[in-house]
């Protein structure tokens, strides 16, 4: 397995992390505009829950569990952007490609290959 491979899990997990740290640490009200009303009180569970799913993710006895909960967690976020319509379901959605596509490369015979 070539070295892009064998790492590749780390760039979808590193900008989850950057999504959470930035949630934690940056966070102003009133600063971060939520694509639903009256969500910015919901700003800290949502970024300790990335946390808490990108450690499962990044643990590899846990992987598979986190992979599925990331999946859950990316795919209610584009469902958000795409009903409310006031921001891209696009950035969600290419997180979520490719975490697939590291989550192939790591392990294959998830995919049945």
């Amino acid at each position: 397995m070539t070295t892009l491979k064998k790492y590749f899990y780390l760039l979808p997990a590193l900008l989850l992390l950057f999504s959470a740290c930035v949630k934690l640490f940056l966070f102003k009200p009133g600063a971060v505009k939520m694509p639903l009303p009256g969500m910015e009180d919901k700003i800290m569970p949502l970024a300790i829950l990335e946390l808490c799913i990108v450690t499962l993710f990044l643990v590899p006895r846990t992987m598979n569990i986190g992979f599925l909960l990331i999946c859950s967690y990316l795919g209610g976020a584009i469902a958000i952007n795409l009903f409310t319509g006031l921001s891209s379901p696009f950035a969600p959605a290419i997180l979520l490609s490719l975490f697939w596509v590291s989550v192939f490369f790591r392990k294959p015979d998830l995919f049945g290959m």
